[in-house]
């Protein structure tokens, strides 16, 4: 009864372990849903101009606004459907990788700023005289925005190109000349060098 016994438990211990090395095969060749793909290829399929090893990671807006007040870390506001958004990732994913900078939090705000959400509204209080007003006076996030925060200190808000109205076929092209590439991406290597392992002024 005894050798039977242990006959019985080593062929469940072979089944169980054939079962999980069934279960690792197909789970290593499992082409996960795209929620769970990484994040920096969820951003590249929906921001072209940057490649899928980028810096950016998906955050909600209530995270967004925990880390504007009591955390650091470089924000980037915006959605897929903006032009100037489109053509400002490619500039500030070049400078981050530059600067070996690992990450830079994301949200799309096109659907709480259309719907005056409660933490979009938190978000236009956190940033305040920083943004411009709107046709109605009141504060409005435009996009591209982009946010350095440090220690729940707001070091650095960009909005230059979240106003500009144009009729041109390809008014990006047309606005970001080299000059203007060039002292945009040092504009943003100053604003970013507190948070680059590279010492950008170690000889100044």
């Amino acid at each position: 009864m005894k050798g039977q016994n242990n006959s019985l438990k080593g062929v469940v211990q072979i089944l169980l372990g054939v079962s999980m090395l069934v279960a690792f095969i197909l789970l290593g060749n499992y082409n996960w849903p795209k929620a769970q793909r990484q994040e920096s290829e969820k951003f590249s399929e929906v921001y072209p101009n940057v490649g899928k090893d980028n810096v950016f990671v998906y955050k909600r807006l209530k995270e967004i606004n925990q880390i504007l007040t009591k955390e650091s870390g470089i924000i980037f506001l915006g959605f897929p459907a903006c032009i100037w958004c489109q053509s400002y990732v490619q500039y500030v994913n070049e400078v981050a990788k530059e600067m070996q900078i690992d990450k830079i939090y994301y949200y799309d705000i096109y659907h709480d700023r259309n719907n005056l959400s409660p933490d979009y509204q938190q978000t236009v209080k956190i940033l305040g005289d920083m943004l411009p007003i709107n046709d109605n006076n009141e504060r409005r996030i435009y996009v591209p925005n982009l946010t350095v925060v440090k220690d729940g200190k707001i070091v650095f808000n960009d909005n230059e190109t979240a106003t500009i109205f144009s009729t041109v076929e390809n008014p990006t092209e047309e606005y970001w000349t080299d000059e203007k590439v060039e002292d945009f991406k040092n504009k943003l290597k100053n604003a970013f060098k507190d948070f680059s392992p590279i010492c950008t002024d170690c000889n100044n």
